[in-house]
């Protein structure tokens, strides 16, 4: 009996379990359909989110992206953009598309954004592609995406921006019946209309704007360093300018006042304009530099800087090199003029022409030193003119090799991978050249005159052909780094060769 009644209470206690467990799972059962029918609830109550393009879904403009595609590549075509504007800017965006268009692949799309867009599709809400770009850029831009459902832009007719796409939303959802994102003034008919208001890399006051246009859901910062501008007007490579500098020290009168000032002023002009030389030249190569390893984190390339901004630093830049440039001789401002002239014809054709690329370049390292004879107004040795140019030469063709060491196959430079071995033996045999010519200089009469012992400068001969010669050993080894004058800003044994040529020349004098 007492056998029995233990196994009946045994059985009584698992089927109690047993009766638990299911009860268990039919609430858990429940629980999960009701959460599945509340979100499907959800999903469908979701509003449709509206996104802009330029500013917004990239941090770039594509229409002023493809405005520079053509100025580079078909520069005549923009003559005929004052007809086009005859008949309205949607006319004028859709005769830009038809004729250039940015790589939609390369664009620098707002990561952070474009996660979260990526989540509500996944979510299951309804995402649509607004922008007054040209509708032909924001479909390709769909495609690349493929996570809008509808896609709205300007026709050719009509110009889908500001009010009229605020008109257009209405039309389609209703009023209220739709959330936007937006990143500029312009969006404001737009959030007002709209339930909701997504703000994307905006500024502060664009920000307060949206908050009295409409309910501020969610804001995306801006994402701009203070780096930026320096990176963009390269303010390491002023260091180049310190070549106008030669005439007076090499003229002995670097301590004289005058002098000193002049190549003074003539150091900021030139470096000035190189800098609104560089900020256009990355305005042009934004494709290029976005598929280069290490380019496509330039300032205009990655979006941080707008191309705006650009447009108008470049001319900030230009402006007040030019004026500083008027308080020096008219020489001076000749040599600058001829510098523009040649940075202009290069950045826009003959840098894609192999050898003459660098070629050019090499000229205008030479014309920095020509420019600071003509601020000074003394003249300039021509063994010193002669070295000058063979070494830069050489620096500039370690810098087609760098770049090339950099690529698979090719770049935009008009060389291939396999000219590295040419391009190594023609940037060490110019630089070895150059030795003779500083022994010849040496001992010419020239150096007699400006330097009482000229016999301790052949001192500064086996220096240079070491610094020379140990340049392109670390070429040949990829140690040199993208550029040859971050390199030697960088490199210690530059400023050790330095310093000890100085003191041989001090020493001479």
């Amino acid at each position: 009996m007492v056998s029995l009644g233990v196994g009946v209470s045994t059985y009584a206690y698992y089927w109690e379990v047993e009766r638990r467990i299911h009860i268990g799972i039919g609430r858990w059962f429940l629980y999960a359909v009701s959460r599945m029918a509340k979100k499907s609830f959800n999903r469908q109550k979701r509003l449709p989110l509206c996104v802009d393009l330029d500013g917004t879904l990239v941090q770039s403009d594509t229409l002023l992206e493809s405005v520079l595609i053509l100025l580079k590549k078909q520069p005549l075509s923009l003559t005929l953009a004052p007809f086009w504007l005859l008949h309205g800017k949607a006319h004028t965006k859709r005769k830009i598309a038809e004729r250039a268009m940015p790589d939609i692949a390369l664009l620098p799309y707002k990561q952070d954004f474009l996660a979260f867009l990526r989540e509500e599709r996944a979510d299951g809400r309804k995402l649509i592609l607004i922008t007054g770009s040209d509708e032909q850029v924001a479909k390709k831009v769909a495609e690349h995406l493929k996570i809008f459902d509808d896609v709205i832009g300007s026709n050719g007719r009509e110009n889908r921006s500001g009010k009229k796409k605020a008109e257009i939303l209405s039309g389609k959802y209703g009023r209220g019946k739709y959330e936007y994102a937006g990143n500029s003034m312009k969006d404001f008919p737009v959030w007002q209309e709209a339930a909701g208001a997504y703000v994307v890399g905006a500024n502060e006051r664009v920000h307060r704007l949206a908050s009295r246009a409409s309910k501020v859901i969610r804001t995306f910062p801006m994402a701009v360093s203070s780096w930026s501008v320096a990176h963009a007007v390269r303010i390491h490579q002023w260091s180049k300018n310190l070549l106008v500098f030669i005439p007076a020290l090499f003229g002995h009168k670097f301590a004289t006042g005058p002098f000193l000032q002049n190549s003074f002023l003539a150091f900021v002009a030139l470096s000035l304009l190189a800098s609104a030389v560089y900020v256009t030249n990355d305005l042009l190569d934004l494709e290029s530099d976005r598929s280069h390893t290490q380019k496509r984190s330039r300032p205009f390339a990655s979006g941080s800087l707008s191309i705006q901004f650009g447009f108008a630093l470049s001319l900030v830049l230009f402006v007040a090199g030019i004026a500083v440039a008027t308080l020096l001789p008219v020489d001076f401002l000749f040599i600058v003029l001829l510098y523009l002239a040649i940075t202009t014809t290069y950045s826009f054709a003959l840098k894609q022409i192999p050898i003459l690329d660098v070629l050019l370049l090499a000229c205008l390292y030479v014309l920095r030193v020509f420019a600071g004879s003509a601020a000074t107004g003394i003249e300039v040795s021509q063994w010193l003119l002669g070295v000058s140019l063979l070494l830069f030469f050489s620096i500039a063709v370690a810098k087609r090799c760098i770049e090339l060491q950099c690529q698979c196959e090719s770049n935009n430079r008009g060389y291939i991978r396999g000219d590295i071995e040419q391009l190594l033996t023609i940037g060490t045999v110019t630089s070895v050249a150059a030795t003779p010519v500083l022994m010849l200089y040496v001992q010419s009469d020239s150096a007699r005159l400006h330097y009482n012992n000229p016999t301790l400068l052949w001192l500064v001969v086996p220096i240079f052909l070491y610094w020379t010669t140990r340049f392109w050993f670390l070429v040949r080894r990829c140690q040199v780094g993208e550029d040859p004058v971050v390199f030697a800003l960088k490199d210690r044994a530059t400023y050790i060769v330095g310093a000890i040529t100085f003191c041989i020349l001090f020493l001479a004098s």
